[in-house]
């Protein structure tokens, strides 16, 4: 394949992988509105419960028990907005029920009946009462006490020690004796702890109340954006999948190009004309351009992904590197002179330039008549950076003619030459990791690093060890 055709290759290579990126960077901000969008429903089950508090005369009970039945609500209501902010159905509903019946509320489809006293033994004998009067609820349904309450109740339980005075220790055992009795379950088995302790239900911090749920509803949607923000960031996984995507578009290309290449030779595939050399040589050809694309295309995942270039500008610095390598090869082995490689290698590397040109710095103005003059110091740098097996003494030599060429370009222009060329210098030895898969760590770990930081990435995005790298993939 010639020069020409393997630019144009890696170009289709770096829109397909470019696609890629964009169906990622889609999926990304779908996923994060729609987050948004459980957050808004989630605070809307957080104005359900504070309509309430705008007329505390609609709420059951004289104006010291009214908490009661707004417990209810809150643990309907927030219970719903915490399963609805991680994209959940509610859980709670107050369907089936009277405001003075059996059940207060369903949870999972579990029938609960709600106690919040302040004295602990009072609210333990409430449950007694209820159950002896339906019976249905100590064989089927839950019950709902405040969790700090709770809590002090499986300590008494538990023997540990408590602030409560002896008689109220022996009142708590009593009556939990009794509802285990009723619903042969163990306490803790047949009470569980509200999402609310007693005191947050008063009327008086209600309010404050609702306010720090929704603190807390905002934090975890937050949480659940960070976390989508990094499945959909760029991975290994990803890189595996560009490469694939890549590797097959190559080998159909290539593919294609080889039963092309028969055809002018004479030989027509579909009235059988192949000989068994001729098929063997188009399957070569086309897994070799599988092998290739499959390269590119993990060389420029990683530089669209990790150092922010352009799908076109990525692509043709591909190219350049692939078909540099190639002439430093023939360079050191004498097969072409220093001249044929200077000139060769600052062809390959102007398809680069213009891409980058044209991509990156396409807005800038720049003055038609310098454009080559600029191109070829772009080339040149690049040429620099790309250079493969090259020893001191040769490299020093491609230098000096680099040297000698910007020194004939317009002194004016030189200041725009010597700003492009101090960006490419951000680059470093990436692309050199790019091309080398034994050096996948460095590229994700120490290279990216710093190219990260030179191209201005948050710091909180950063992976910096390998213990980042197992908590980003694991996570």
């Amino acid at each position: 394949m010639n020069v020409r055709s393997g630019i144009v290759r890696d170009q289709i290579v770096g829109v397909a992988v470019q696609h890629l990126n964009d169906v990622r960077e889609a999926s990304k901000i779908a996923t994060l509105n729609a987050q948004d969008a459980l957050l808004e429903k989630a605070f809307e089950q957080v104005d359900g419960a504070r309509a309430w508090l705008e007329d505390p005369s609609k709420l059951l009970g004289s104006e010291g028990a009214k908490h009661g039945e707004f417990a209810e609500i809150v643990e309907v209501q927030i219970r719903n907005a915490y399963s609805m902010i991680d994209g959940n159905d509610p859980v709670a509903t107050f369907e089936g029920t009277a405001r003075t019946g059996a059940a207060d509320f369903f949870i999972e489809g579990q029938a609960f009946q709600s106690k919040f006293y302040g004295n602990i033994p009072q609210g333990l004998r409430a449950f007694v009462e209820h159950l002896e009067k339906y019976p249905e609820m100590a064989k089927d349904g839950g019950l709902m006490f405040p969790s700090d309450k709770y809590e002090t109740v499986m300590r008494v339980l538990n023997g540990e020690e408590t602030e409560l005075a002896d008689k109220s220790q022996n009142a708590i055992r009593e009556w939990a004796g009794k509802i285990e009795e009723l619903t042969g379950k163990k306490f803790e088995e047949a009470v569980s702890p509200s999402i609310s302790t007693y005191s947050d239900v008063q009327l008086g911090v209600a309010h404050d109340t609702l306010d720090n749920h929704e603190t807390e509803l905002e934090d975890i949607n937050s949480d659940h954006k960070e976390q989508i923000e990094l499945d959909h960031g760029p991975s290994l996984a990803g890189a595996a999948q560009a490469a694939a995507i890549a590797g097959a578009v190559s080998g159909v290309i290539t593919t294609g190009m080889a039963f092309y290449s028969k055809a002018r030779e004479g030989k027509n595939v579909f009235r059988g004309e192949f000989t068994t050399e001729d098929w063997k040589d188009v399957g070569f050809a086309g897994a070799k351009g599988f092998g290739a694309g499959a390269v590119t295309g993990g060389a420029i995942y990683a530089l669209t992904n990790y150092a922010d270039m352009a799908a076109p500008f990525a692509a043709a610095v591909v190219s350049a590197g692939k078909g540099l390598a190639t002439l430093t090869n023939e360079y050191m082995a004498g097969s072409i002179s220093s001249e044929e490689y200077f000139d060769l290698g600052m062809c390959l590397c102007a398809e680069s330039a213009i891409v980058g040109l044209a991509t990156a710095a396409g807005q800038a103005i720049i003055p038609i008549p310098v454009l080559g003059g600029i191109i070829g110091s772009i080339s040149g740098k690049m040429m620099l950076q790309l250079a493969q097996g090259l020893d001191a003494k040769h490299i020093t030599a491609l230098k000096a003619e680099m040297d000698s060429f910007l020194a004939s370009l317009d002194k004016t222009y030189q200041r725009v030459v010597d700003e492009i060329n101090a960006e490419f210098d951000k680059l470093g030895k990436l692309t050199d990791a790019a091309f080398d898969f034994n050096l996948n760590y460095q590229l994700a770990l120490s290279a990216s690093v710093d190219l990260a930081v030179a191209y201005g990435v948050s710091e909180e995005k950063i992976l910096r060890s390998v213990g980042d790298v197992d908590a980003f993939m694991l996570g």
